[in-house]
């Protein structure tokens, strides 16, 4: 009864929020006093962004979800707040937080419930949660559906006979998303925005859990990009604009820097290593970001010049999830 009650909650609550701790904070509120401390329901609500791949969470003390990344690597969603019902409003509030991770292609996300980690044979023995999270890790998936019927046919195999005491419940996610736009803007001909879309591009970047060091190696090819766009492409008429664009596919990102002027030849760009060249204390901005990224190209017509700039890139380890 008081599962369905907090499922009608949560599905009335996500109309009006999109955040799982204010939802489970305010599920909380309505059932601490039902519940009388003498139940608890642990849960991990999630809201998946299918436009750009986010996935924001809070987990109420349930088991922790199993995230394979597309190169291997496993993160754990592990608790983050204590089970529903647990503790009053305030302290309730004040132990839960809520975290988020961007999918990448083939990542694959598994949740579940206690029933298949508390799974016995007959000897007694439990599948357990390092089992569980072993057989995620080094089977490989084609598609949603066979990571489920994986973990099955092993608690199938494992329990044979053995009566089963739990519900089973499992879902399974695996991203196929070939690349998505993480952040776009336009802005005035002026050199002065180079500072905000500085700012800008490195917290999207980094909420994306990108290396510090190719945040600042793609942040500075940026800025010679939209320099170059405004002055030489727009002439810095101040009634054009810069359309700036990243996109992430895997792990790698693409930069998109486009002007409204067609007053920008990269065809006759002077060799910034010539004796003249050097002399000059501009002039290499080009030169420098072809140095720091993978591929450099232009798609040029006669009232735009677009710059599209790929940069393979290492991600960090996230802190916040790993254990």
């Amino acid at each position: 009864m008081y599962v369905a009650m907090a499922k009608a909650v949560i599905l009335s609550q996500l109309r009006n929020s999109n955040s799982p701790k204010a939802i489970l904070c305010h599920l909380n509120d309505l059932l601490y006093d039902l519940l009388c401390r003498q139940y608890s329901i642990t849960m991990i609500l999630g809201i998946l962004d299918t436009s750009n791949g986010s996935f924001q969470y809070a987990n109420a003390g349930h088991w922790p979800g199993i995230v394979k990344g597309s190169n291997g690597d496993v993160r754990l969603l592990n608790p983050t707040g204590c089970p529903v019902g647990f503790a009053r409003s305030e302290r309730f509030d004040e132990l839960l937080e809520e975290h988020e991770f961007y999918f990448s292609k083939g990542d694959v996300v598994f949740l579940y419930t206690d029933g298949v980690i508390e799974t016995m044979n007959g000897n007694e023995n439990i599948f357990g949660f390092e089992r569980l999270k072993n057989l995620i890790v080094e089977t490989q998936f084609e598609s949603a559906v066979d990571i489920s019927r994986e973990v099955e046919f092993a608690l199938y195999d494992f329990s044979g006979s053995s009566e089963r005491y739990d519900d089973i419940t499992m879902m399974s996610i695996i991203s196929a998303n070939e690349s998505r736009k993480i952040y776009d803007n336009t802005f005035s001909s002026d050199l002065k925005q180079i500072d905000r879309i500085e700012s800008l591009m490195t917290e999207n970047l980094s909420a994306h859990q990108i290396d510090n060091e190719d945040i600042n190696e793609i942040v500075l090819a940026m800025k010679e990009m939209v320099a170059n766009a405004v002055i030489h492409g727009n002439k810095s008429d101040a009634s054009k604009n810069i359309y700036v664009c990243i996109e992430l596919s895997g792990n790698e990102v693409f930069l998109r820097v486009l002007d409204q002027g067609g007053g920008f030849d990269p065809h006759v760009i002077p060799d910034p290593l010539s004796e003249d060249a050097l002399k000059r204390t501009h002039g290499r901005g080009i030169f420098f970001a072809k140095r720091i990224v993978d591929d450099l190209k232009y798609v040029c017509k006669s009232d735009s010049t677009e710059v599209i700039i790929k940069k393979n890139v290492r991600k960090r380890e996230h802190a916040e999830v790993d254990h």
